[in-house]
């Protein structure tokens, strides 16, 4: 119950844009067991296989992967950790990366997944002054002696 409590009082501290990926990230988490656990219907190109075949195919890494990953994340951003903020921006532009390469020119897809996945969250998180205050940062981009609103928070609940 501590655990839930402490969750909702940081969603409550964070900008809307920061609650907002720690929202999909904790969304993101369900596929961890997802992959681990052989429930349901698992579809590799269309066609129905089952859970053997479906981490044959990498499916079942890939699951993990992002499911360990979203946890780290999560876990990053509800604690106001300095080092989410990079890694925020450092998967956007990596997915920006991954459309630039899959796509291979440059066309509309390409200048929006650059658009909401890079520039986005590096603006977002680096320059908007909400979340480096959220951050512990102040305007003129130094470390301020108070500590993060997360932190203060794992204070009193020790």
């Amino acid at each position: 119950m501590r655990i839930l409590t402490n969750t909702i009082s940081a969603f409550r501290k964070m900008p809307g844009g920061v609650r907002l990926v720690t929202a999909i990230s904790l969304m993101l988490t369900l596929l961890l067991p997802a992959a681990c656990v052989p429930t349901g219907n698992y579809f590799v190109n269309g066609s129905r296989v089952s859970f053997l075949e479906f981490w044959r195919s990498g499916g079942g890494v890939l699951f993990a992967f992002v499911g360990v990953v979203a946890i780290v994340l999560s876990y990053g951003l509800l604690r106001a950790r300095r080092w989410s903020r990079h890694f925020v921006v450092g998967l956007g532009w990596l997915l920006v990366v991954v459309t630039i390469i899959r796509w291979r020119e440059f066309s509309s897809d390409v200048v929006f997944a650059i658009l909401i996945f890079g520039c986005w969250p590096s603006w977002y998180f680096y320059f908007r002054r909400p979340v480096r205050e959220y951050y512990g940062f102040t305007h003129d981009n130094r470390m301020t002696q108070q500590p993060t609103a997360a932190n203060q928070l794992e204070r009193r609940h020790r």
